[in-house]
């Protein structure tokens, strides 16, 4: 009996050792290739939508400032400061008697923190000056309305006399009222009846407290 010959069937089994170690390489080197790799699941692609950012919030309006409150009126006409600038004395006719007009203009400013009201004449406020004042015309106008309570003067005459007399203060038409800081010329009226005589001297304030003095001839002072 013949023996096997173990040889030929360890070379089989060789070759076939081989080979299935050859395809199990194949196999296992294709399942180690690495997976592609993917973006984050936050991170947008070319391909993926847009999204538009959050608007920002709108800033609050800010609170608008409040309105300072207007001035206080004060009907005080001595709270300005006066300075005369010119006069003029003229004989008239007023309220049915003779007499002198003495028509001054004065600048006036208000250095206080509130407005200043003066009472007025009723008709043409301002319009007369120490530039157009003339003997003979119509005062009556002038003295129409109220002359101021604190503001006046004492008038001295050649018959040795010191008399009172209201002063009747005129801004213009349009606003008889001096803002806080505002300059404006203001006028005065003063009638000294011809019975008192003629005036000397005139000392403008109010009965306690003199603020100025001036006398007949006419001046200036700017």
């Amino acid at each position: 009996m013949e023996r096997p010959d173990f040889r030929k069937h360890l070379g089989r089994i060789a070759v076939l050792f081989c080979l299935a170690v050859l395809l199990a390489g194949c196999s296992g080197s294709e399942s180690a290739v690495p997976p592609p790799i993917l973006p984050p699941a936050d991170t947008a692609t070319d391909d993926s939508p847009k999204q538009d950012p959050a608007p920002e919030p709108e800033p609050e309006p800010e609170p608008e400032p409040e309105p300072e409150p207007e001035p206080e009126i004060i009907g005080d006409a001595l709270a300005l400061v006066y300075e005369v600038w010119n006069l003029r004395s003229v004989s008239v006719q007023c309220q049915g008697k003779p007499g002198t007009l003495i028509v001054i203009q004065t600048h006036a400013e208000n250095q206080t923190a509130h407005k200043a009201q003066l009472k007025h004449t009723l008709a043409e406020l301002g319009s007369v000056t120490p530039s157009n004042a003339t003997d003979g015309m119509d005062a009556n106008r002038l003295f129409a309305g109220e002359a101021e309570d604190a503001l006046g003067a004492w008038v001295e005459t050649d018959k040795n006399e010191r008399i009172w007399r209201p002063i009747v203060a005129a801004v213009d038409a349009a606003s008889v009222e001096i803002r806080p800081g505002e300059e404006k010329m203001v006028y005065w009226y003063v009638f000294l009846p011809e019975e008192n005589g003629a005036w000397t001297q005139m000392h403008w304030g109010s009965r306690e407290e003199q603020r100025g003095r001036f006398s007949p001839i006419p001046h200036k002072t700017a």
